[in-house]
């Protein structure tokens, strides 16, 4: 009798444990089902911060070497860079070369970013230059007088074999007979932002020192006026 008592009492606490191992696989299996380690979020997204990309540095323009041009130096982290002239679309560039065509130019530079961890820099400062075209007219003389008129980024002149000097004027004189040459080159004015593009133009204009135009006085005295008449239209 004690030891039939014992069994059902026994088969009694078994019936109460059951249900609870039950719950407990239950539980287990949901986890499994639901985890999936590559749906992990990193720490960032679990706070809903984003990261902030860094602003890359603005481009700063400046003349390169030749002087027919804008150069920057390079920005670290920068993919790219886009030039935008006048009213017209950014476009990529690694340099810019002034126009050759006669106008008003305004010439802006970015620096592109990858778009993740760096952003676009911000626009630079605008250049702003003028293209004129060079000219040199044909040389004028007036007696020992030579005159010109020129658009250059400089002018320069010499007579006979000697050498080029800068001049800003437009006229030279002659003190003896000779050849008169003009050379007008093209360049870049930093002080009035203008380009004057092309080769240099070369003019040259002869003239001639007449002996008649040397007499003195008493020479002059001692002439008749045909012999007169005749130097003074030489000396022309």
């Amino acid at each position: 009798m004690k030891r039939r008592t014992t069994a059902i009492i026994t088969l009694i606490i078994m019936g109460l444990m059951l249900p609870s191992c039950d719950g407990g696989e239950g539980s287990s299996s949901d986890i499994d089902s639901t985890s999936n380690p590559t749906d992990i979020s990193t720490p960032d997204s679990n706070s809903g911060s984003t990261i902030e990309a860094e602003q890359l540095p603005t481009p700063v323009l400046s003349l390169n070497e030749n002087r027919d041009g804008l150069t920057w130096a390079a920005i670290d982290n920068a993919s790219s860079y886009q030039v935008k002239v006048n009213e017209g679309s950014f476009e990529v560039a690694t340099s810019y070369s002034f126009a050759n065509a006669a106008g008003s130019y305004s010439v802006i530079v970015k620096a592109i970013g990858d778009g993740i961890n760096y952003a676009d820099s911000q626009e630079s400062n605008p250049f702003a230059y003028s293209t004129v075209l060079l000219s040199l007219s044909d040389l004028e003389r007036d007696g020992l007088t030579v005159s010109w008129t020129a658009s250059a980024y400089q002018t320069e002149i010499k007579f006979a074999d000697g050498d080029f000097i800068l001049t800003e004027e437009n006229t030279y004189i002659a003190t003896e007979s000779g050849l008169v040459t003009v050379r007008a080159s093209g360049g870049f004015d930093e002080g009035d932002n203008v380009y004057f593009p092309g080769q240099p133009i070369i003019k040259s204009q002869a003239v001639v020192v007449s002996a008649q135009s040397s007499y003195i006085l008493e020479n002059v005295e001692d002439m008749s006026d045909t012999d007169l008449q005749e130097n003074w239209i030489a000396s022309k």
